[in-house]
């Protein structure tokens, strides 16, 4: 009912970059929310979409991210860590 439903509201384009957009997450694809009626439920299908144009941050950048300002707080070395 959900696949139809979005199929109407949003077109076939447009649940199509949905996918795309899911696919582009790290968590929906790790934790196995890639279920094609959680992917186009009305309060996702815009979110994923904006995947597509503006990825979330992938889990290993978020980690370099957080590696790289600790060294700038304490001033230690790439081989410290």
């Amino acid at each position: 009912r959900a696949k139809e439903k979005a199929l109407d509201t949003y077109g076939l384009d447009v649940c199509k970059r949905a996918v795309d957009g899911c696919e582009l997450s790290d968590w929906h694809m790790k934790n196995g929310h890639t279920d094609i009626a959680i992917v186009l439920r009305a309060e996702n299908i815009e979110k994923f979409v904006g995947y597509v144009d503006n990825p979330p941050k992938r889990e290993r950048d978020e980690v370099d991210d957080i590696i790289d300002s600790a060294r700038r707080r304490t001033g230690l070395s790439h081989e410290a860590f």
